[in-house]
């Protein structure tokens, strides 16, 4: 399902490797081909409940058990019909999987923090939004509410203007602004995972940057995210991956990068930075607009035909001279 990774093995903390306190029912399913959609149904009443960190299911020759798991001290105290708790586990964070094939570990992708306040307070029990942005993650919309928190520390400065949301596809920056928006689930990073976007550069920055980041949190620092940046008015960001062709004043550029090269992983955050550290900090505006996020195979060329991008595989065939005879060498194609 579309709410949770699935890895292989029996849960256990992924940082840790403790285990983890549970609600569980046997003998819930008579073939493994129902293991997953049964147990799937077992755990959905606690996907909202604080602490609900994912689940498992295991072959029918070892129980067809169903499993639900939580943070220490967040098991329900209403259970349902036939099941038991097991507490007394000290796990909080989230699960991976770890073992044998008989067991399959689900980790929910709603789960963030101790105890998963941040996301529910924001996306919980089906909340509508007025301001959000669309952000098409694998061919799915998930809509990015306008819930802005500071990225990395003491970026901001206090009289600051905050991005704005912009026909539910735009994110725009005025002045000095480390800008995080948590998504409503958990995202995977792949290696062939591409973030696709316009760019819009009306005003620069002085001794600044743009940039555009996906992180698991909101530290820069770390391996678990990277940014991108599309302009700079300060020279080379050592720490960042600087895009090879910088967006000029006033012009509109389409990206499409393949993070899945630079690092791999779940992500929580999307991320705008436009750093102004000139002496009017209020200098600066540009603007993101249609982010994609995209499964793209390392051997197909991207172009563009009539506005719309177009990818071509890398099926070549030798062109021929009208006296006839192949000009390629078989031995050396083209690589893209």
């Amino acid at each position: 399902a579309e709410m949770y990774t699935k890895t292989t093995g029996w849960c256990q903390n992924a940082a840790s490797g403790d285990s983890i306190d549970r609600v569980y029912k046997d003998d819930t399913y008579t073939s493994n081909a129902d293991g997953p959609s049964t147990c799937f149904n077992f755990c959905l009443p606690f996907v909202d409940a604080p602490g609900y960190v994912g689940m498992q299911w295991r072959d029918v020759d070892r129980g067809a058990r169903c499993i639900c798991f939580f943070d220490d001290g967040d098991v329900p105290t209403e259970l349902l019909a036939g099941s038991v708790a097991q507490t007394g586990r000290t796990s909080v964070g989230p699960i991976t999987g770890s073992g044998n094939d008989a067991h399959y570990c689900y980790a929910f992708k709603g789960y963030i923090g101790a105890d998963g306040t941040e996301r529910r307070a924001i996306y919980g029990d089906n909340a509508s939004l007025d301001d959000y942005i669309n952000f098409e993650v694998y061919g799915a919309d998930l809509q990015v509410a306008n819930v802005e928190k500071e990225y990395d520390q003491n970026q901001n400065h206090a009289e600051k203007t905050a991005p704005v949301f912009v026909d539910h596809t735009t994110i725009t920056a005025t002045g000095n602004t480390w800008s995080s928006y948590l998504l409503p689930e958990t995202v995977d990073i792949h290696k062939d995972s591409v973030l696709q976007f316009s760019f819009m550069l009306e005003e620069d920055t002085v001794d600044g940057f743009q940039a555009v980041c996906l992180d698991e949190d909101r530290e820069e620092t770390g391996p678990n995210g990277k940014c991108f940046v599309l302009r700079s008015s300060q020279g080379w960001i050592s720490h960042m991956v600087n895009v090879p062709t910088q967006t000029n004043l006033n012009e509109l550029s389409y990206h499409s990068i393949p993070v899945g090269e630079f690092f791999n992983g779940p992500v929580n955050y999307l991320i705008l930075i436009q750093d102004s550290d000139g002496q009017d900090q209020s200098l600066g505006r540009s603007s993101i607009s249609d982010l994609k996020l995209i499964s793209l195979e390392n051997d197909l060329l991207e172009i563009e035909i009539d506005d719309k991008m177009q990818y071509l595989k890398n099926d070549q065939l030798s062109y021929t001279r009208d006296t006839g005879g192949a000009q390629d060498e078989i031995d050396f194609w083209m690589s893209l």
